[in-house]
């Protein structure tokens, strides 16, 4: 059935009313996904989720492609990116940092003292009672 309706039979024009109901309600599906589908990739785009995913895989294992990674260039790291986080994400990025590399507590501190909340705080202060 391409052309036009005047080489359709009467049964194929019945049969095509018969499914354009179906047809609408598949867009209808079709738009739902494309409409979450660009809702992640804005959230994406917006939340540096890229940069976010890299540094705390260089965090988690130390490597940065590879070489390893420097505690100074990570701290560094973290907080250019932390400037464009949500708070629990940063929190989220802190919590891993803190897990995964015994600090003075100096540097402990110091990284607490950039989190804007003081449960926050408290929970990566309370960190160090996990082991």
């Amino acid at each position: 059935m391409g052309g036009s309706t005047d080489d359709m039979s009467l049964n194929d024009m019945a049969e095509l009313i018969k499914n354009m109901p179906k047809q609408e309600e598949m867009m209808k599906i079709y738009k739902t996904h494309i409409d979450l589908l660009n809702k992640v990739i804005v959230s994406i785009s917006s939340n540096n989720i890229k940069k976010v995913v890299q540094l705390e895989g260089q965090i988690v294992s130390g490597l940065e492609g590879s070489k390893k990674v420097n505690n100074t260039m990570l701290v560094k790291a973290i907080s250019q990116v932390g400037k464009d986080l949500t708070e629990k994400d940063y929190l989220r990025m802190l919590m891993i940092y803190f897990a995964c590399y015994d600090l003075s507590p100096k540097d402990r501190e110091t990284l607490c003292k950039s989190v804007p909340r003081a449960c926050h705080r408290e929970v990566l202060k309370n960190m160090e009672y996990l082991d």
